[in-house]
């Protein structure tokens, strides 16, 4: 009796809760257990999408960054390599300023070819110590080297290089006006040091030509200048056919063959 009662409580609850379906309990539980696993399945794979999404979109601009940055440098390297030697608006400036560095370097040369010839016979007529015709010769590269490391740091600090040039131009004419008003050997001596700070500005203004152009430019440039001394060397020697002829007075100074060549360079 008790039992069948028990039997059919068991059965209006079971009916009760699933209207028309008779289901166990154990199979409820695996519904669920199903319908979570695919919900974390979907979850998981928006995950992956998003990240997915993410990255594709982090690689394209990081892309389309590297590919701006190599247009960028090429643009600007096109632009700076638009041909040194190119005489347009605005630019003039700084072919005429390469012009007068060329010119600079012929005069040095020219320097050398029409000085050294007359050293000996000028000096011999100021003294009879041969040994001044050497500190001569060698006081112009001496101070040339000294004030080259000194302009070049001065180049470095302040990139003035045309100031440099002219400030040598100055210490050039200066020198040479000594070197044919002296009447004492040892202002001869003077001015081939002061005449020889004018070579200080060498470095700085290769250094100036190195930055101004591209790899390419660079030798053509630089060889241009040297090419430029090589030719004052060169005809220089031509200049003392000229400096043969000089035979005149500035006042009370008399120019003549052997004072001549600094005042031809002065």
């Amino acid at each position: 009796m008790h039992g069948s009662l028990i039997d059919s409580h068991h059965r209006l609850s079971l009916t009760s809760s699933a209207p028309g379906v008779l289901l166990p309990s154990s199979s409820v539980h695996t519904l669920t257990d199903n319908e979570q696993t695919k919900s974390l399945s979907k979850i998981n794979n928006s995950f992956d999408s998003l990240s997915t999404m993410h990255l594709k979109k982090t690689t394209v601009h990081i892309d389309h960054a590297a590919e701006t940055t190599a247009e960028t440098d090429a643009e600007a390297s096109i632009s700076h390599s638009t041909n040194f030697f190119r005489w347009t608006p605005g630019y003039r400036h700084v072919m005429l300023t390469f012009g007068t560095i060329c010119l600079f370097a012929f005069m040095t040369g020219v320097e050398y070819a029409v000085i050294l010839p007359t050293v000996y016979d000028y000096v011999r007529k100021l003294t009879n110590a041969n040994i001044y015709v050497g500190l001569i010769l060698s006081s112009y590269s001496i101070s040339g080297s000294i004030t080259g490391i000194i302009m070049g740091k001065i180049s470095d600090m302040t990139g003035k290089v045309k100031f440099l040039i002219l400030i040598s131009a100055v210490f050039e004419i200066s020198g040479n006006i000594l070197y044919f008003v002296a009447n004492n050997i040892h202002i001869v001596l003077l001015g081939r040091l002061i005449a020889g700070v004018g070579m200080g500005a060498v470095p700085p203004i290769l250094a100036d030509v190195a930055h101004r152009t591209t790899e390419g430019e660079r030798t053509k440039a630089i060889s241009v200048i040297l090419g430029c001394r090589q030719l004052g060397l060169l005809i220089g020697p031509c200049f003392t056919l000229l400096v043969r002829l000089m035979n005149f007075r500035i006042g009370s100074v008399h120019v003549h063959n052997l004072n001549g060549p600094g005042f031809l360079m002065a």
